[in-house]
């Protein structure tokens, strides 16, 4: 694997599981973190056990499920930083009932397909300054899945885990 010393890294999703892990990690290894979740205390944890490793982190909080708050977000980070290494984007939920996000997006579709796609097109100048990467994570694949376009954003049946999946 590169060197990842002196990279700047954000993951979305780091409060916690997989995201918080990677985070640990790779601050572990020199790269500065950039922490980001909805919550402010699984965040300052990760970013408190990065820096006791003698890594660099920060802490943003943000909400992925609303178009607004990626824009701060986004903001926030270009006031932080003139480049962006690597962008993970591993934020992800199973919501069991229906629900949709502020700008009135179906929540599965929502988090897990527009927000990478937002916070990668607004981050795009930062990353292109350093020749960045971007991941997107994706949990598990049904083994057979059926796309119904029309259903995406405002499904007419809702049945929770097989939204994540969609």
């Amino acid at each position: 694997m590169e060197n990842i010393a002196d990279k700047t890294i954000l993951i979305t999703g780091s409060t916690s599981g997989f995201g918080a892990a990677s985070a640990i990690d790779f601050g572990r290894r020199g790269a500065r973190m950039l922490i980001t979740g909805r919550s402010h205390e699984r965040g300052e944890s990760v970013v408190a056990e990065i820096k006791k490793a003698g890594g660099k982190a920060e802490f943003i909080a943000a909400n992925l499920l609303s178009l607004k708050e990626i824009s701060i977000l986004v903001d926030d980070i270009r006031s932080r930083t003139e480049y962006l290494d690597i962008l993970i984007n591993n934020a992800g939920d199973a919501f069991l009932r229906k629900r949709k996000s502020v700008d009135g997006i179906e929540a599965t579709f929502a988090l897990h397909a527009v927000a990478p796609f937002a916070l990668s097109s607004q981050l795009h100048p930062l990353l292109a300054r350093s020749r960045g990467r971007v991941v997107n994570v994706v949990t598990r694949m049904p083994p057979n899945p059926r796309l119904d376009v029309d259903d995406l954003v405002n499904p007419r049946i809702y049945r929770g885990f097989n939204r994540y999946y969609h």
